[in-house]
């Protein structure tokens, strides 16, 4: 019986690594609540350890969605490109990646564009009010991202008790046999 559950305790710390070798998002440039002041087109996103050919991502304003190019994956960092600089407004970056064990991973995070154009000073004062806008928007691409985190860092929890349970199972049923 001792060997049972022996084997059975070891099993668990067999399999715990594998479960929690999902990758997250490591850095984004722009990073996540960022106010750039410049212009800026390209975006990079680089991952924990490296992702697949396949993985992408959208850019989002108040709009609509922009349109990217030349969308790349280079072991673990994702870049694009806008067509075009990027407005002032708030951004949302969506990522959808295949990590190397073959699992797609999703997230979202945001950014605030507020560089300075030439313009009448009446348009200057539109970008303050969407960064007031994007504040309220941050917060829930945040509370995402760390679900995410959380989620698949109780999984080996999740998994512990699975096999908790299971040798509570095996035990009863050796003393029922005995009985």
């Amino acid at each position: 019986m001792k060997k049972i559950f022996v084997f059975l305790f070891s099993l668990l710390f067999l399999f715990s690594p594998a479960v929690s070798a999902h990758t997250g998002l490591e850095s984004s440039s722009p990073a996540d609540g960022d106010t750039v002041k410049e212009p800026i087109q390209d975006l990079s996103l680089t991952f924990e350890t490296p992702i697949e050919q396949g993985s992408s991502f959208t850019l989002k304003n108040e709009t609509g969605e922009v349109p990217l190019e030349n969308i790349q994956v280079q072991n673990n960092v994702l870049n694009g490109s806008a067509a075009e600089s990027l407005k002032n407004g708030s951004y949302t970056v969506d990522w959808r990646i295949v990590g190397e064990d073959g699992h797609l991973i999703e997230g979202t995070y945001g950014f605030t564009v507020a560089a300075e154009q030439a313009e009448e000073p009446a348009e200057e004062t539109a970008p303050e009010k969407e960064a007031t806008t994007d504040e309220t928007e941050e917060q829930p691409a945040a509370d995402v991202q760390q679900e995410e985190k959380g989620s698949s860092s109780s999984m080996p929890i999740i998994i512990g008790v699975i096999v908790a349970a299971a040798l509570l199972a095996v035990i009863l049923l050796m003393r029922k046999g005995k009985k």
